[in-house]
């Protein structure tokens, strides 16, 4: 199971401005598979797939969180 490597990758993204840096810079050229790879490159395994999942409960997450949960 390596979608909570993916959760942590996300968790990076947010608090590494570098790593924010990267992904800004490149944000109309990146795909699913790039964000994976650019995770491999930091020593995180996921998938796309994996990181799709994780990205859902991050959010939904924040939701729940903020409040702004709708149904």
């Amino acid at each position: 199971m390596t979608e909570p490597q993916a959760l942590r990758f996300l968790r990076a993204v947010h608090e590494d401005a570098g790593l924010r840096g990267r992904i800004a810079d490149s944000h109309d050229d990146l795909s699913p598979e790039d964000l994976v790879a650019m995770g491999a490159t930091l020593g995180w395994e996921f998938d796309a797939n994996d990181l799709a999942l994780a990205f859902r409960h991050d959010w939904t997450m924040r939701r729940l969180f903020f409040g702004t949960f709708t149904r």
